[in-house]
């Protein structure tokens, strides 16, 4: 395939072909690794509408001596041009037409090979690699900043060692309300993970990460949603699909109620290392007791306001919470025999409680 070509009016042309996938419209063509450092340019999370994590330099700089050392990196670079205007595309010629500015396309996948080209070009003077190093570019026009990050999200799914949290995390641009899409659900539940992270009255404020690294007094993203993810989903305990139709807001409130009773019962221990509250096996055993906590609440008192939630979790303050107490046990089945002893505890207590608060109407 011929390369592309410059004119004066800051445009490049280029021999492509137009594909299809479903709904989705690209064009294959080759640009060179100094052409692409020209007109590309990554978007991080910390954007306003941005969706990838900042890029890594030593990675980046590690594709650049693989490169230098004769290596190719025959996959594609995935990109979208912002401006639909910008680009022309002659059906009978098979030309394309780009813009040859900075920052005309956002990179979909592929930021840290584009960053290693990148730094090739700021090697031109001694090295001219950056000049004849080509890579096959599928280009999207137009794209939302919702389906560019669906497109990250569907290509790297399937790739090992991607950070599962950071995938639910980009979850959270799709604009589906599809009950049989599991995007649904992990969306809801990454939104209402998130907002427990950033809200200061949160018992889990800044207390989530976001990467795929294990982080001292920290919960990941990934196993915070797939903790609570059953209580969401269709007929779960919290659902918007049940008899209270729960909207997001009332989802977040029951959930940081539920926690902030917990810490507040158990101050000492919440987030302590040598205790197992807030690890795995703590962790798991109260999103397993959730059901019965939110049942036992709401039929006492027709209420899960936190002052109410605080009553009927008391019982926490005589149990074993100390990992010296749970030595020699595997996480699951450590986790399991907890929830049990959580669950009978508090319904053996539920009796010896004050009497409903007279509320007619469930208040969260």
């Amino acid at each position: 395939m011929t390369l592309a070509t410059i004119t004066q009016q800051e445009t490049l042309t280029v021999p492509a072909l137009k594909c299809h996938q479903q709904e989705y419209e690209f064009f294959a063509f080759i640009l060179t690794a100094e052409q692409l450092a020209q007109i590309s340019y990554v978007s991080s999370r910390e954007g306003k509408d941005g969706y990838q994590r900042l890029l890594n330099p030593k990675r980046a700089e590690a594709i650049k001596r693989y490169i230098e050392l004769g290596n190719t990196l025959p996959n594609n670079i995935i990109l979208n041009f912002n401006n639909p205007d910008g680009v022309k595309y002659d059906e009978q010629t098979r030309i394309l037409t780009i813009p040859y500015i900075p920052k005309s396309a956002w990179v979909i996948d592929g930021q840290h090979r584009l960053y290693g080209a990148d730094l090739l070009k700021n090697l031109l003077f001694t090295n001219h690699l950056a000049r004849t190093y080509e890579f096959l570019v599928s280009a999207f026009v137009g794209l939302n900043v919702t389906d560019q990050a669906k497109i990250f999200v569907d290509i790297n799914s399937y790739q090992e060692g991607v950070n599962k949290s950071l995938l639910y995390d980009l979850m959270n641009l799709f604009e589906t309300e599809d009950d049989n899409q599991e995007a649904f659900y992990i969306s809801r539940a990454s939104d209402i993970v998130n907002r427990l992270n950033n809200d200061p009255e949160s018992p889990f404020f800044q207390k989530v990460s976001l990467t795929k690294d294990r982080i001292s007094k920290m919960i990941s993203q990934a196993s915070f949603v797939d903790a609570i993810i059953i209580h969401l989903n269709k007929g779960g305990i919290i659902s918007h699909t049940n008899e209270y139709q729960f909207s997001l807001e009332e989802q977040y409130k029951i959930l940081k109620n539920y926690f902030n009773s917990v810490r507040d019962t158990l101050p000492d221990l919440w987030f302590n290392e040598k205790s197992i509250l807030t690890k795995t096996t703590g962790f798991n055993a109260l999103i397993a007791v959730l059901p019965t906590v939110f049942e036992q609440t709401v039929q006492k008192y027709n209420s899960f306001e936190l002052e109410f939630v605080k009553k009927v979790v008391s019982p926490l303050r005589g149990l074993p919470w100390l990992s010296k107490d749970f030595s020699g046990q595997q996480g699951r089945v450590a986790s399991k025999q907890l929830s049990e002893t959580i669950r009978k505890s508090i319904i053996s207590n539920i009796d010896s409680l004050d009497s409903s608060n007279g509320k007619k109407r469930l208040a969260i």
